[in-house]
């Protein structure tokens, strides 16, 4: 099994701390999913390095801003 390390687990964390999303619960959510996703993919045997960029296009492929926006579009209608 293919589990993520500490230092895996603070670099997705970082990233997602450093994006313009503001809400706490967002943002521990999308750290849980970036790590299933990549989990799943380095089972697959692909290195942390690769399996985080498939995850990114798969999750957000024009960037955390684009959460961020449709999260506050959402929210405001």
């Amino acid at each position: 099994m293919s589990n993520l390390t500490d230092e895996n687990i603070e670099f997705i964390a970082q990233i997602i701390n450093r994006s313009k999303i503001e809400s706490a619960e967002m943002k521990e959510d999308l750290i849980d999913h970036f790590c299933c996703a990549i989990e799943e993919e380095m089972k697959k045997g692909l290195s942390f390095k690769k399996s985080y960029d498939k995850a990114y296009q798969n999750i957000c492929p024009d960037g955390f801003d684009e959460i961020h926006r449709e999260t506050v579009f959402l929210l405001t209608f």
